[in-house]
């Protein structure tokens, strides 16, 4: 209950305006864990939280892959797939009000936490580039791309729309954002690798 109203809160407002439901909140944790003899601070609540985002984002991408891989043996078509999948997660993200994206809300804030959190964002960014360049690697084995492409920075433009779509679709208030971006990263896709 904390973490998801310290998300919530922090990609909303900021973590530096916490509110008092959610420091109360917190202090009755708090309290509660000292008196089992656990301690922990706030930091804590917030990497716990920022842990557990991270986690869920590393568990869309894994399961995603891993449907497109059943679903087809030719690396083309998987990718085109999984990014299919994830056009239906951000016909969902669009249907509802989105606060943000946590990731970024914890880089805004630098200075408030230690290497270790950082660690958390750099690592789920490097493991998209990692899977989807992976992805994109095979395809380009298979069906040599129609133009010279960094395929790092074409696994990395999944997680930029995604991020972008927060911000573009917060300050423009706009239906459709997350959708919109996911269809041209598609379109792009099957034009370069002529699918």
């Amino acid at each position: 209950m904390v973490d998801r109203a310290i998300t919530v809160h922090s990609v909303e407002r900021g973590l530096a305006t916490l509110g008092r439901r959610v420091a109360v909140a917190a202090g009755a944790l708090a309290a509660a864990a000292l008196a089992s003899g656990c301690a922990f601070s706030t930091e804590q609540l917030y990497s716990q939280a920022l842990e557990r985002y991270a986690a869920a984002d590393q568990e869309l991408m894994r399961s995603s892959i891993e449907r497109a891989e059943k679903l087809s043996p030719d690396p083309v078509q998987q990718l085109l797939i999984f990014v299919g999948l994830l056009l239906e997660t951000a016909e969902e993200l669009d249907k509802t009000s989105q606060p943000g994206c946590l990731f970024a809300t914890y880089c805004f804030e630098k200075g408030l936490f230690d290497d270790d959190t950082y660690g958390v964002i750099s690592d789920a960014m490097l493991s998209w580039r990692r899977v989807v360049g992976d992805k994109l690697r095979a395809a380009a084995e298979k069906r040599p791309p129609r133009a010279d492409v960094d395929l790092d920075a074409l696994a990395d433009m999944v997680v930029v729309i995604f991020e972008g779509a927060f911000v573009v679709s917060r300050s423009l208030k706009g239906p459709g954002v997350f959708s919109a971006q996911l269809r041209h990263y598609r379109s792009y896709l099957q034009l370069l690798f002529d699918a």
